[in-house]
């Protein structure tokens, strides 16, 4: 009873409602072309988790299970959901082909944003041109270098822009696919739920347009980057020594966070968002947690810096 008008909120909310604040901001986006407004639909994303949230907190038991799942919970690696991952990895082989030779010959309107990105390709390999300064380029520095530098390494077999920008569609999906598997392989949810939230998150995250900004990993990484923190941070305090572990916490945190930097910028604010809140909230279990965050978000702000270009 509850499920449906929620989803119904849900759609209008986030599809609709946008619609009816048109954004002000001088900027090149295609949403706010059409008018579509970011910030309402971020906002009212956010309450809706808040709201899904607090009627899960309420509900009896619920508080007991939840740290469970995100302290004690071991990987729960069911052979089912093994193959149902292979299943799927190859399944997006196949598919990303199909789209392959479907843009090779027939140049669709479907991927006019995959044919935008693979220009930016081509003018920073023909031209040198660099993104942020010289070439427009909307996301991180993960997502606008990899077609390029895929094409680098096949270049020797003879392998073509097209083929090396969808191959690497293809890598950064399937690391997508892992981030998935590794999260939901240790959630406190029966086992046929597992796959189906797994296969669920699959068919949403293939997108046919193919452009590599929606690949799966600029979604997912930010999550499995936070339980691989949470994880091996616990262990390092537990079992390296207050000094070790404060050092080894502070290594970690900052390899995380530079990560979602370079993937895309909300996912870094997402991510860093997060994680500040796990800290404050192991805080009284283990005090070096929140010192060990600040020196790896001082690190990564410094060397973001240093080396990033400003437009980005």
């Amino acid at each position: 009873m509850f499920a449906l008008p929620f989803a119904l909120v849900a759609y209008y909310v986030l599809f609709r409602l946008p619609f009816l604040f048109p954004p002000r901001q001088r900027l090149s986006s295609a949403s706010y072309a059409f008018g579509f407004n970011n910030g309402v639909a971020i906002l009212a994303l956010a309450a809706l988790v808040a709201i899904l949230a607090l009627i899960y907190l309420l509900r009896p038991g619920r508080v007991s299970r939840l740290a469970i799942a995100l302290v004690d919970q071991p990987a729960q690696p069911k052979r089912t959901t093994r193959w149902t991952f292979a299943i799927v990895s190859i399944g997006y082989a196949v598919l990303t082909f199909v789209m392959y030779i479907y843009d090779v010959h027939a140049a669709p309107r479907l991927m006019w944003e995959t044919r935008h990105l693979l220009h930016r390709t081509l003018l920073m390999d023909l031209y040198g041109l660099r993104p942020y300064t010289e070439v427009a380029a909307e996301y991180g520095p993960i997502l606008t270098y990899a077609p390029l530098v895929m094409y680098w390494l096949l270049k020797p077999l003879g392998a073509s822009h097209e083929l090396a920008y969808f191959a690497c569609h293809l890598v950064l999906n399937l690391a997508g696919l892992w981030c998935a598997y590794y999260v939901l392989s240790r959630a406190v949810i029966p086992p046929g739920a597992r796959v189906v939230a797994f296969v669920v998150l699959a068919v949403a995250g293939f997108a046919p347009y193919m452009g590599v900004n929606g690949v799966l990993a600029r979604y997912l990484v930010p999550f499995a980057a936070l339980l691989v923190g949470h994880r091996v941070m616990s262990r390092a305090f537990s079992k390296g020594g207050y000094v070790a572990g404060r050092g080894g916490a502070a290594v970690l945190i900052f390899l995380l966070l530079t990560a979602n930097v370079l993937l895309s910028p909300e996912a870094g604010v997402a991510f860093a968002i997060a994680w500040l809140s796990c800290a404050a909230l192991s805080v009284r279990r283990e005090a070096g947690i929140l010192p060990a965050s600040f020196i790896a978000f001082g690190a990564t702000a410094l060397l973001c810096w240093l080396f990033l270009p400003s437009e980005y």
